[in-house]
C-alpha cells in the first residue's frame, strides 16, 4: 500500500506543478487541463477504491480545486 501511496503523491505533485506552470503563464489553462486531465482521472480511482475500503465517502480532486488541495 505505501509504494501506492508513494504513486499517488508523485502524481499529485505532478499535476499541482503543471497547474503552478499554468498559473504563472508558462502553459495556456486548455493545455494545462488537458495534461492534468489524466493524472487526475487515476488519483480519483486511487481515492475512491481507497475510501471504500475504509467506509468513507471520496472527496474528488479537480482541476479547479488542485491548488488548494494536500
Amino acid at each position: 500500500m505505501q509504494n501506492t501511496s508513494k504513486k499517488l503523491d508523485e502524481l499529485l505533485a505532478e499535476a499541482r506543478a503543471i497547474r503552478f506552470a499554468m498559473e504563472h503563464k508558462a502553459l495556456s489553462y486548455k493545455e494545462a487541463k488537458k495534461r492534468v486531465e489524466l493524472i487526475l482521472e487515476k488519483v480519483n480511482e486511487a481515492g475512491e477504491r481507497i475510501a471504500k475500503k475504509y467506509g468513507v465517502k471520496h472527496r474528488r480532486i479537480t482541476f479547479k480545486n488542485l491548488g488548494a488541495c494536500l
